[in-house]
């Protein structure tokens, strides 16, 4: 739980911070999903507990139901802040790039 929330959070702060002067709209949804991955940490957990009491105390509906729900934000959390923390490894682009190495520019 602490290696997957803090390594979705720290590359979705990552890419807030390379994306904030271009793209403002991004870089505000990398840092609330950066919050969230923290925040699917916590779910787990709590998923986690929900599910060995049952184990150990007996089904019980709601701590089902609460295991269920747990899991289902912890998941949509997660998978939306897959891409914006795989987009911290993304190359940066450079506002002046260069031909590729052993390209000719093309005369016009």
């Amino acid at each position: 739980m602490l290696a997957y929330g803090s390594a979705l959070a720290l590359g979705c702060l990552t890419t807030r911070a390379r994306t904030a002067s271009r793209w403002p709209l991004v870089a505000q949804m990398a840092r609330i999903l950066a919050a969230g991955s923290v925040g699917a940490a916590v779910l787990d957990a709590v998923e986690n507990a929900a599910l060995l009491v049952q184990l150990t105390d007996g089904a019980s509906v709601a701590l089902a139901l609460l295991a269920w729900g747990c899991a289902s934000a912890k998941f949509t959390l997660v998978l939306l802040a897959i891409p914006f923390a795989l987009a911290a490894r993304a190359p940066r682009s450079s506002s002046n790039p260069s031909p590729p190495h052993g390209s000719t520019p093309m005369l016009a």
